[in-house]
């Protein structure tokens, strides 16, 4: 409830940042900083190694093993940075922006400054601290928010992105270095991660290939068509990312600690995952016929007509958003169970499939968006796959859950995509978007109750026992 709570609020509060900067800023201005966070983001995957993830899941963890992992990212950080320094003037003649060369190596200064924040992050995730979290995110993005504003306003252009990203790092390792109370100790020795380098080893080339793919679509937009254009997607994936930070990244957070506390009791994980995955499923199908409906409307409204062109990127995004909460709930379970070796092949049989999709990009971005969606179909019953190694269940039973609510869905945004123009009614309209909005939630909670009963009551169980706790709680009080 506590990560939930403030992920929401996250959500607004970054929506608020945004909306502002958003008149501000040129579409070219934030297709400049999407190119620079998009190679910084490359380079800073290599930083972590994995070792956030073995640090949460380790069962036993000494001060020993914190310190040594401490300094190997410490050495790795300057190392990266010294590389991304000499090459920026490489990487600026490459796309023809020379304004890049100085913004990444000031960008670049953050993976220095990450490395002290890399222990301290895992070990609030591994004590599931999430109302400290939650409260440090929300105040951290207000304050760098108005910091960004106040820059944008005084003529700083795209450096007050890049500046806003600085010191929202900054604040960050401040912060989290204070709630842990953790400070590194003169402790070094390799023997005593080898254990964790086995097991981290696999989620950090999983990483890498997942950084190179997530950035690689705003790279080769840069080159094979233009700034504005990476500005124009780098919002609609924005928008996105904030979504899939209430969903899928809160799954992360939450489960994986939570699963890795019982990873020995495979009957628990088991039912424990069948309740969540019907919960999840139910929700995110029914958000993204929500998002769809209402996503031009919500673009005007928070960051202008100007962004339009990014609404339209984001709908066919939105078709997509399944398969992230899902695929994260059973990764949780995989990596929990300490098959960090399944998580690896299963990042190298997505990565297979997307690798191709990326060729679109020099033909059409719609091209590239709706293939990818039904990649993603295909990253799904990967996963399944893997999960079934880790856990005994049937996938099949699973697959029917998806496959029901992708017809329910795909069934509605076809009529809706007839009568809207036979009524002259624009996507950009509030009035007509909300009258939808209700229509197919009535009809989407009908089709479940009739066709898919069981995630129905589950996700209706699940409100109601949230309800009771919520209430006994403030009785207590």
């Amino acid at each position: 409830m506590w990560d939930y709570a403030g992920r929401f609020s996250l959500l607004f509060a970054n929506l608020a940042v945004m909306s502002v900067l958003s008149r501000i800023l040129s579409p070219a201005e934030y297709g400049t900083v999407g190119i620079v966070v998009a190679i910084s983001g490359l380079a800073s995957i290599i930083l972590e190694f994995g070792f956030n993830s073995a640090i949460i899941q380790k069962s036993e963890l000494e001060e020993v093993h914190l310190s040594t992992i401490f300094y190997l990212v410490l050495m790795g950080s300057v190392a990266i940075y010294g590389i991304v320094f000499f090459l920026s003037p490489v990487i600026a003649d490459f796309y023809r922006i020379p304004e890049i060369t100085a913004m990444l190596r000031v960008s670049a200064l953050s993976f220095i400054v990450n490395a002290w924040n890399l222990v301290p992050s895992a070990l609030i995730t591994r004590n599931m601290m999430f109302k400290e979290q939650s409260i440090r995110n929300v105040g951290l993005t207000v304050l760098v928010g108005v910091v960004a504003i106040g820059l944008a306003y005084m003529g700083w252009g795209a450096w007050a992105l890049v500046f806003q990203t600085l010191l929202s790092t900054f604040i960050l390792v401040l912060v989290n270095v204070w709630l842990t109370r953790w400070r590194p100790r003169r402790l070094f020795n390799l023997g005593a991660i080898a254990q964790m380098f086995h097991y981290s080893k696999y989620l950090f080339f999983s990483g890498a290939m997942d950084a190179v793919f997530t950035r690689l679509d705003a790279l080769l937009i840069g080159k094979a068509l233009n700034v504005q254009s990476v500005g124009f997607y780098s919002r609609a994936r924005g928008m996105e990312n904030m979504v899939q930070g209430i969903t899928t990244s809160s799954l992360n957070a939450v489960m994986f600690p939570y699963f890795s506390k019982m990873q020995d009791d495979e009957a628990q994980i088991i039912s424990l995952f069948h309740r969540f995955f019907n919960i999840i499923a139910t929700v995110i199908f029914l958000f993204t016929g929500l998002a769809y409906i209402n996503a031009p409307w919500l673009f005007d409204l928070l960051f202008g007509q100007q962004w339009r062109i990014s609404a339209g990127y984001y709908r066919i995004m939105a078709l997509s958003a399944f398969a992230f909460p899902l695929s994260a709930l059973m990764l949780s379970v995989v990596s929990a169970r300490g098959n960090s070796k399944d998580f690896f092949k299963a990042e190298i049989g997505k990565k297979l499939i997307f690798a191709p999709v990326f060729g679109l990009i020099f033909w059409s971005l719609d091209a590239f968006l709706y293939t990818w969606v039904l990649a993603l179909f295909i990253a799904f019953g990967i996963n399944l796959h893997f999960l079934t190694k880790s856990i005994a269940i049937r996938p099949w039973t699973y697959w029917q859950i998806v496959l029901k609510f992708t017809f329910f869905l795909a069934c509605f945004l076809v009529i809706y995509h007839i009568i809207m123009p036979f009524l002259g009614l624009s996507d950009y309209a509030f009035l007509p978007a909300i009258l939808v909005s209700i229509i197919f939630v009535l009809y989407f909670s009908a089709g479940v109750y009739f066709i898919a009963p069981e995630p129905f009551n589950l996700a209706k169980q699940q409100f109601f026992q949230l309800i009771n706790q919520i209430q006994g709680r403030l009785a207590a009080r």
